[in-house]
């Protein structure tokens, strides 16, 4: 609005700053209540907020009221009306935004910072711009004041706007040449200014004006060989390293079948970008809500193995971050009731609400791990048995035992030796009814080559032939289990010639739940 009010004063054909006698004038007795009104707002603004220092000093719509409210004011007693300082209301153009977006006339918020950035860059060149007027018609003051040559000159407010957008895109419109030397400096200053915020404006107003990449908006197609995994909920970079780094451990065989598909509201960052490089063939991103079932559709919740839903540990409103997880699984469940679902929760008393959900169901496979609980209850159990926190640690994360390492020992081998083992549950089939764990040991030594004329299970020992890792077990062909195959044990079935098919048959033809 002031911008709108200033411009036919600074477009006046005197092109001076400067006019003595104007009263009465129409435009003065306006700016005067305008400033008297900013005047109250900047009162209202110091007496309503508690950080008042930072208000008075730090804020640039502050410095702005310093540079223009007293000069109006006094213009009335004076009878002098200046404007050498009302370039600064340019600044006030920002206010544009703020009114826009509460009136919600812009509600995308790309959009309100696409609006601001360009408002700031003509801000600045408007700012820039009233500098230079004022100095090229005021001249050097150090000349003025040892009553020396008058080196000024007298030229209109836009001609210097030109002149300035000519030094930006090097365009020069304006035929204009800089005749005092403090406003060679301003121009000198303008341009190491302009190249900061221009060259950090530019690539945020192309983000901003961007479309987003299709790709990510595109359905998820499963590879034929291969099954999914989809996560969502707080899907951050540092998480998901850790994540990837246990799930895609060399010790775990069956992972190498599996693909992840991320599911996130936002776009990919450069961390997460990386990340995307890193795994590019295990690992999958799509854009879109858990709450919606068109996204549910696109990473295709139907044919997912498990949906995965990650807290925010480092929140400061726990139940609220607890009611979003709670609420990921009702929509998951409601699109398709036996989908797996993990999901964390951060207390233990908002496990209870999973409960009242109809479709959840624990024997299914739906995990929910509270965070707070697993903490608590190792600690629990450390102080009852000192070290079994750490036993449990080096249980349930996957280390490899390296020969390469800084310390060497006994103990140190026997130790690293034991945390490189893992735990790993598996349900035995019917072939195992009856028998012993000392029997059930006796039948996974079992060798299709050296032991095929045994009939006597307690005779059966690990032989040392290449067969023995592609050995099969013993009541294979006698015992027949009638239960629906797996998706996984259809997908390996299909794997002709792989290193791990025949290992991978041995245990799905008597583990059926596995």
């Amino acid at each position: 609005m002031w911008t709108i009010f200033y411009t036919p004063t600074f477009s006046s054909p005197s092109q001076s700053v400067e006019y003595c006698g104007t009263m009465p004038n129409a435009h003065q007795p306006i700016d005067l209540l305008a400033n008297i009104y900013l005047l109250v707002y900047f009162v209202i603004r110091v007496l309503g907020n508690e950080k008042k220092l930072d208000i008075v000093l730090h804020s640039m719509h502050s410095i702005v009221d310093y540079f223009t409210i007293p000069g109006v004011i006094l213009s009335i007693v004076l009878d002098r009306y200046f404007i050498g300082f009302a370039f600064f209301r340019a600044y006030n153009c920002l206010w544009i935004v703020d009114l826009l977006a509460n009136r919600g006339i812009l509600r995308n918020v790309n959009t309100i910072q696409l609006a601001h950035l360009v408002l700031l860059v003509i801000s600045v060149l408007m700012i820039s711009s009233g500098f230079l007027h004022l100095v090229e018609n005021m001249g050097d003051p150090w000349l003025l004041a040892t009553s020396g040559p008058y080196n000024g000159q007298l030229i209109s407010f836009w001609r210097c706007f030109l002149y300035l957008y000519g030094r930006v895109t090097l365009l020069d419109l304006s035929g204009m040449r800089i005749q005092t030397m403090l406003g060679r400096i301003i121009i000198y200053g303008f341009q190491i200014l302009a190249l900061g915020i221009v060259s950090k404006a530019i690539p945020q107003i192309i983000l901003r004006m961007k479309v987003v990449p299709q790709f990510f908006d595109k359905t998820y197609q499963v590879p034929v060989l291969s099954l999914h995994l989809v996560v969502c909920g707080h899907v951050r970079v540092g998480p998901m390293t850790s994540f990837l780094k246990e799930f895609y451990n060399e010790d775990r065989e069956l992972s190498e079948y599996f693909q992840i598909v991320i599911l996130d509201e936002s776009e990919p960052d450069d961390a997460m970008s990386r990340l995307l490089e890193l795994y590019y063939n295990r690992l999958d991103y799509r854009r879109g809500s858990v709450m919606k079932s068109k996204d549910l559709h696109r990473v295709k919740v139907m044919e997912a193995e498990a949906v995965l839903i990650l807290a925010d540990r480092t929140t400061s409103d726990i139940d609220a971050e607890d009611a979003a997880n709670i609420m990921r699984v009702v929509s998951i469940k409601n699109y398709r009731e036996n989908a797996r679902v993990i999901v964390q929760v951060l207390q233990y008393q908002n496990k209870a609400y999973l409960q009242n959900i109809p479709s959840w169901c624990p024997k299914h496979g739906d995990v929910c791990l509270c965070i707070a609980e697993l903490r608590l209850g190792l600690e629990a159990r450390s102080c009852l048995v000192p070290g079994f926190s750490t036993l449990m640690a080096n249980y349930f994360t996957t280390r490899s035992f390296s020969e390469d390492r800084k310390y060497t020992g006994t103990w140190m081998d026997e130790y690293l030796h034991g945390t490189s083992l893992e735990l790993y549950s598996r349900t035995f089939g019917q072939a195992f009814h009856g028998l012993t764990f000392a029997q059930a040991c006796d039948v996974f030594h079992y060798c299709a080559t050296c032991h095929s004329d045994f009939s006597d299970l307690a005779n059966i020992k690990q032989c040392k032939c290449r067969h023995a890792e592609g050995s099969t077990l013993i009541y294979e062909s006698k015992t027949s289990v009638s239960t629906p195959r797996s998706p996984l044990l259809r997908m390996l079935s299909q794997r002709k010639g792989t290193e791990m098919e025949s290992k991978l048959w041995t245990y799905m033809c008597h583990y059926p739940n596995a």
